[in-house]
Parts: C-alpha cells; structure tokens; sequence
C-alpha cells in the first residue's frame, strides 16, 4: 500500500469517487477515496469473490 500513500490519484476511478488499486503480492483489490489530508479505505476484497458485492459495500 505505500504506492497508495504515495500516488493515491495513479489508480483509476471505478464508481463515482472511489478508485481501486490491485495489489500484485496477493490476490486483493482495495477501494478507496482521497482528499488532500487523508486516504480512506473502504474495502479490501479478494479477487475470487463475486466483482459485484464491491459496489454494495460503497453505498
């Protein structure tokens, strides 16, 4: 995640404001917004799981 810290706008917005990283250790993605002050991670999900629950979880 330090690639997050420190070029959270590198990874592509995928719902409304949320952006969503891979991580390439493991099998997970993590959703997640940014302002100037503070990341917030709102999810971490395996990559195995259905691709549609994400979007429950944002709402």
């Amino acid at each position: 995640m330090p690639l997050i810290q420190r070029h959270p706008s590198t990874y592509q917005i995928v719902h409304e404001t949320y952006r969503r990283a891979t991580i390439r250790r493991f099998p997970y993605v993590v959703f997640y917004e940014f302002n100037e002050q503070e990341i917030i991670i709102y999810a971490v999900f395996h990559c195995s799981q259905d691709p549609e629950k994400w979007r429950s979880r944002l709402q």
